[in-house]
């Protein structure tokens, strides 16, 4: 979404260093048992590259295998790269497999060209998560013939905002319904983030087909807001939990996590955890109230688990119930009890958002510093090949095409850091990347042209400072809250190493967790990142220089190296905790997602 700005002078951080230069698998548990009180046996599936080596550490390193069963808890924090060890070792995400999904049901009709189309026609809908690779049968709608034809046959399919999934729609002779009249073809993406999620597609030989998507809603737009108060004999620990799931289909137990909390660094002080607003889905693959999930404490100082309790959402709402912790063994520990307070109540979805003309706003953030080398030498970060995207090219490019899909204007913002502009010795923390009064920027090719175009027009130099980005960001949200927009920014800092402003970006990072803004860093190239993880702040919290705690998580920080130039899962991986930040933002203020009819044209 296109925002222009009033001119404002540009703020420059104070430097951190006195050089003026800059520097520079998800895991599963599992457990599964005969007995009605399970004992957890500890299963990791690594699925990240086993033979990386973290140079950066002295401490003993392991080359896990594919799948080994853990004997002490202590080895699920075993390092296997330096920048992942918090997120995928102390199980801060889903499985893979096991992610909470939503689904989207998708209608068609056809206004066919009858001159060139049989009267009796009917529609195959086929799907793939990646492009040029084979496509699953969703289904085949019935026969039918008109001069506007709507189908009554709809299909249902898993949505992932993070992946570019394709859809492929066949139009079939009414009566041989192997011959194939033509088709056409689009994304999800396309469909979703049209106006009234409503897409209309030209074929001159077929006619226009029309794709409606709306959210499919089962018994899953359940939430479980769940305060939990820990009584525990041992007052030197730093306790969180996770939350596990049952997904066996029989009488015995299969965990995975669902969920992992904050860690409690103010406990005994503060015996209550963070509230927890948890979809149904996390704690029942069924939406159960009553099928048991477990939740099992651990000791971030000590690394161990130190107890668990099995209950289910229905005794948890009983104010009365007091419960007790279990060792991995099953046998109640003396002296420990857990209460609880929990609400369980209807819980908006992403979709329903984008179903009330939500619109996702993109601003690129470009890191133009001297460490990432000269343009012209192919061994920086920069360098333009004729034959293939840098690491830069690659994140604008498959980040955008996905989030460019729910922006209607398609216009995006581009701004530059870390350079001197046209023979200045200025350093200019802030810039127009396309050198106009208006830093916005039509479409993602035009993105990738003006950062191309810039290249030749810039001095690299430093040193790395992300304030001025972010408080611009900041400046172009506090501007959609005023007008009362219906637009959700997404900031893309891309960035080649350490940054030299950290406390000033804390600072601001601490703001725009109260504004519609997510902010993603992507680390180019193999410099040390370590203070993303800070930024990340997933296991320690975000605090400003006055002692303010951000009120939500915006950040996600991954390094581009990991993937190997894969551009397709690097989108996947930063994208997808997008939607669910959004919906906190909403939750924040309260507002519950409009209505469709508030935005058609």
């Amino acid at each position: 979404m296109g925002i222009i700005e009033p001119n404002q002078g540009e703020e420059t951080p104070k430097e951190n260093s006195t050089n003026n230069k800059d520097n520079p698998d998800n895991g599963t548990i599992t457990t599964k048992t005969e007995s009605t009180k399970p004992v957890p046996r500890y299963i990791h599936r690594n699925n990240l590259d086993k033979d990386k080596k973290d140079d950066s550490s002295k401490k003993k390193k392991m080359k896990l295998k594919q799948e080994i069963e853990i004997e002490n808890p202590e080895d699920i924090y075993l390092y296997h790269s330096q920048i992942f060890f918090q997120k995928s070792h102390i199980l801060n995400e889903l499985t893979e497999n096991d992610n909470i999904k939503q689904q989207v049901e998708l209608f068609f009709s056809l206004t066919p060209n009858y001159k060139k189309t049989r009267q009796l026609i009917c529609i195959q809908a086929l799907h793939s998560k990646k492009s040029n690779t084979l496509f699953d049968v969703l289904g085949t709608t019935t026969s039918k013939q008109g001069k506007h034809v709507d189908f009554d046959t709809s299909f249902v399919i898993d949505y992932y905002f993070e992946s570019q999934q394709y859809l492929q729609i066949k139009v079939l002779d009414g009566v041989n319904k192997k011959q194939i009249i033509g088709q056409f073809e689009t994304t999800i993406a396309n469909i979703l983030g049209s106006k009234g999620q409503k897409l209309s597609i030209n074929n001159n030989d077929i006619g226009v087909l029309t794709i409606k998507g709306n959210p499919y809603n089962k018994n899953d737009d359940l939430c479980v807001d769940l305060n939990i108060n820990l009584f525990y004999p041992n007052q030197k620990i730093k306790p969180f939990f996770i939350v596990k799931r049952n997904v066996s289909q029989d009488t015995t137990f299969s965990w995975i996590n669902s969920y992992k909390s904050e860690v409690n660094f103010e406990y005994p002080k503060v015996s209550t955890f963070q509230k927890s607003s948890l979809k149904i889905q996390m704690l029942s693959s069924e939406c159960s109230l009553t099928k048991p999930f477990m939740i099992e404490f651990y000791d971030l100082e000590t690394k161990t688990v130190i107890g668990n309790i099995l209950t289910t959402v229905a005794e948890i709402s009983d104010e009365s119930f007091v419960g007790k912790l279990q060792n991995v063994d099953g046998q109640l520990i003396p002296n420990t009890k857990i209460k609880f307070s929990c609400e369980v109540m209807e819980e908006f979805k992403f979709l329903d958002y984008l179903r009330g003309g939500l619109q996702l706003s993109m601003i690129f953030g470009i890191d133009y510093t001297a460490s990432n080398g000269e343009p012209t030498e192919k061994t920086s970060l920069h360098y333009i090949s004729p034959d293939s995207y840098n690491n830069y090219q690659q994140a604008i490019r498959y980040c955008g095409d996905i989030v460019a899909f729910y922006d209607y204007d398609q216009l995006f913002p581009v701004f530059g850091y870390g350079a001197n502009l046209n023979d200045s010795t200025e350093t200019k923390f802030c810039f127009n990347v396309n050198f106009q009064e208006d830093p916005n920027v039509q479409t993602i090719d035009g993105v990738l042209e003006v950062y191309k175009q810039s290249l030749s027009k810039v001095k690299l130099y430093g040193p790395t400072y992300f304030s001025p980005i972010i408080k611009k960001a900041i400046e172009i949200a506090m501007n959609i809250v005023e007008t009362k927009e219906y637009i959700y920014s997404i900031l893309i800092i891309l960035t080649d190493g350490k940054i030299n402003d950290m406390q000033q970006t804390c600072d601001y990072l601490v703001r725009a967790s109260y504004l519609p803004i997510s902010i993603i860093i992507i680390g180019i190239g193999d410099a040390d990142f370590t203070d993303m993880n800070t930024l990340d702040s997933d296991d320690v919290e975000l605090k400003d220089s006055k002692g303010q705690k951000a009120v939500r998580d915006i950040v996600q920080f991954v390094p581009m190296n990991i993937f190997q130039s894969d551009g397709t899962l690097l989108a996947e991986k930063v994208l997808e905790e997008i939607p669910q930040q959004i919906i906190d933002y909403f939750k924040l203020i309260g507002e519950p997602p409009r209505e469709a009819n508030m935005f058609l044209i």
